[in-house]
């Protein structure tokens, strides 16, 4: 099911949206996404209109997973309608969520968990919270691949909220652990994969061990004889060449994999 937008999300657009709010995102900030009607043309038909990212997704607080040049890797942070109006019911016991994956779920300090499994997410500041402390959740499956054009200061705090490190690499890991497929394509999308590179061609093996269907041909008596002949006279000898094989050409292939430990330290940049 979509996400529901913030009741506070008129506030958080007209700051999030003033000139000047593009900054250099770092992996564990805590951003905010704009809502989608004030994307650009471009960033609204890549997004939108493609379906990669529901409408009601945006109008959201994102952790930065992880950032690439001009563009992150984001999940979102939400409420799932929950608050004082329903007692701060959770989403997996809503009528809407409750198709969820229960184990997909993960909560701030603060925030109910679905069970004992994972541990509370944190900041990296203890001193501070989420501005909805009771009901910060993130689900796992939720993530994608977004240009900074769309990303904006999350002014419901003061200066920029950072998550916690091992936080950063918990969510990292169960991501990659549980949609290894999903976070391949956001790489991709992120260009922090690593280039393909052809593997080198492997060395010509020595003579003496070449198969025997790779054996030189063996010489007649007649070339024989030319060929001492020839050495005693130093003239170079005539030799009939052996036949012309078909040469065997191999296919090199490398196959790209980006471990996770490299999305952790940041090398894949």
């Amino acid at each position: 099911m979509p996400f529901t937008m913030h009741s506070d999300g008129s506030n958080q657009i007209s700051s999030a949206s003033k000139p000047g709010s593009l900054r250099t995102w770092q992996d564990g900030d805590i951003a905010f996404l704009k809502i989608c009607h004030s994307f650009s043309p471009r960033d609204y038909n890549d997004l939108i209109v493609s379906g990669y990212i529901h409408e009601k997704a945006t109008c959201h607080p994102v952790i930065i997973l992880k950032a690439n040049s001009g563009k992150a890797i984001i999940t979102p942070v939400t409420a799932f309608s929950s608050g004082p109006e329903n007692n701060f019911l959770p989403p997996w016991q809503q009528i809407y969520h409750k198709q969820k994956n229960l184990d997909d779920f993960r909560a701030f300090v603060g925030t109910r968990r679905p069970n004992n499994k994972h541990a509370s997410l944190k900041l990296a500041d203890a001193r501070m919270q989420m501005p909805k402390p009771q009901v910060s959740w993130v689900y796992l499956k939720h993530f994608w691949t977004v240009p900074d054009t769309v990303l904006g200061r999350f002014n419901k705090a003061a200066g920029i909220l950072q998550i916690a490190k091992d936080s950063l690499a918990q969510l990292r890991q169960d991501i990659k652990q549980k949609y290894g497929v999903q976070l391949r394509d956001a790489l991709d999308r992120l260009g922090a994969s690593p280039a393909v590179q052809p593997a080198p061609a492997p060395a010509p093996p020595a003579s003496k061990s070449l198969p025997a269907a790779f054996a030189a041909a063996p010489v007649s008596a007649v070339e024989s004889q030319a060929v001492q002949q020839a050495a005693r006279s130093h003239t170079a000898p005539v030799c009939h060449p052996p036949p012309a094989m078909t040469g065997c050409s191999q296919e090199a292939t490398c196959k790209a994999f980006m471990t996770y430990s490299k999305v952790v330290s940041g090398s894949a940049r």
